[in-house]
């Protein structure tokens, strides 16, 4: 069956879609970006009904130039597909960078998620790659894949003996109430600063996403004595995948070293609702590499793709 193509402004989901969808593409998280950013440029390739590959845009005027972007001030965007096979998806792309020349853009920006999101066997970095789209960022990301097996198995042995020493102690994991987020936040902020950090959100940005889409963000807490001393809000990005979206430990609280303890806690979360995959996020500081690296985490790489057009 050959495929068809339609693109659309707004934030209507065309289904039956045959394959799981990402949440930032999805309409409940986009709706939170219109107010800003404006209405969505929607792209869709089907077979009969069934859609089965979709990318989202949206349009920014930067130095008099008309950009796109998927998805901007988001983890990722990027395209999402089903049964189609690669001259299919290889297709639609193309359709879709031809449309968006037409409208008179002149720089294409794909933000992609880590492969490891994807289960099957296709490769969108090379798809992207072969359409002239070059690597605008490249950073190192860590991921641990979830299975039956205790956290303890992949750790190194440095971070068992952290792990051992938080237990000790008594510092306590705790899956805290969605009500709560709003604090989580301003914990992590605290931890931060303390570090001259920043986080990529305001609180009122984050308030206000988190007001509208609550189901997709967790909040996790390790507490010594009845003080919050560590914490990590997280994302679901899919249904198979935790995302640890903004973690935080006190620095006095640095000698007990209980991210180890809180990793510990979310990974049996995610054994426990049965997600697949625990992403640890991108780190550029080599101490947070190492760190992922020694709790488990596989390297792979994030990257952003840009396509400048005549």
């Amino acid at each position: 069956m050959s495929l068809s193509f339609e693109v659309n402004r707004g934030l209507a989901d065309h289904y039956p879609f045959d394959e799981k969808v990402f949440l930032y593409n999805s309409k409940d998280y986009l709706q939170t970006k219109v107010s800003e950013l404006g209405e969505p440029l929607s792209y869709l390739a089907f077979k009969g009904d069934l859609a089965v590959a979709r990318i989202r845009f949206f349009l920014e005027e930067k130095g008099q130039k008309l950009q796109a972007i998927s998805v901007p001030q988001s983890p990722f965007g990027s395209v999402e597909y089903g049964a189609i096979y690669d001259h299919e998806l290889e297709s639609f792309l193309k359709f879709v960078v031809s449309d968006l020349d037409q409208r008179s853009v002149r720089l294409v920006t794909v933000k992609d998620c880590i492969s490891a999101y994807r289960t099957d066997a296709l490769s969108v970095h090379q798809l992207l790659l072969s359409l002239r789209f070059c690597i605008a960022e490249k950073l190192t990301n860590h991921h641990i894949p979830v299975s039956g097996n205790p956290l303890e198995a992949r750790m190194h042995n440095m971070e068992k003996r952290r792990l051992r020493k938080c237990q000790r102690e008594g510092l306590n994991f705790l899956r805290e109430p969605s009500e709560c987020l709003a604090k989580g936040y301003k914990f992590v902020l605290k931890c931060r600063q303390e570090k001259g950090w920043k986080l990529s959100m305001t609180g009122a940005q984050f308030n206000d996403i988190t007001s509208l889409i609550p189901e997709y963000y967790y909040f996790f807490s390790v507490y010594h004595q009845q003080h919050r001393v560590a914490a990590a809000i997280c994302v679901r990005p899919a249904k198979d995948i935790l995302y640890v979206f903004y973690p935080g430990s006190l620095q006095a609280y640095q000698q007990y070293s209980p991210m180890t303890l809180l990793l510990k806690g979310i990974y049996q979360f995610c054994q426990e609702q049965q997600i697949r995959l625990l992403d640890l996020g991108t780190s550029e500081q080599p101490g947070l590499i190492h760190f992922k690296a020694h709790m488990g985490g596989q390297s792979s790489f994030k990257h952003t793709y840009q396509l400048y057009l005549p």
